[in-house]
């Protein structure tokens, strides 16, 4: 019977050894894992402030285009309007030789 409860007891201190053996092997994973976890959160963080600084920079130049645009039509129709002065003066110039 102490034979049978020896070898019961061994059987458990060795079961009990394997356990925390992979219970250290599973903490070290798990810490291993929130470290990569962490490290993924920063690299997502970081591009998210990239893609609004981008964002902002894209708002920026969209606005800016806007401007430009506006002001190249303002630009076109000045031109327009001297072409069409510049056009009446030369008829009149000619109208006046024949005088």
């Amino acid at each position: 019977m102490k034979k049978k409860l020896q070898k019961e007891a061994s059987f458990l201190k060795a079961a009990l050894t394997d356990i925390n053996k992979e219970l250290r092997s599973l903490q070290s994973s798990k810490a291993t894992t929130q470290r990569n976890l962490t490290n993924v959160k920063k690299g997502i963080e970081g591009v998210q402030g990239r893609e609004s600084q981008i964002r902002t920079q894209l708002n920026n130049l969209i606005n800016k285009e806007t401007k430009l645009s506006k002001k190249r039509s303002e630009i076109k129709s000045k031109l327009d309007a001297l072409a069409t002065k510049l056009e009446k003066i030369s008829k009149l110039k000619d109208e006046l030789k024949k005088v």
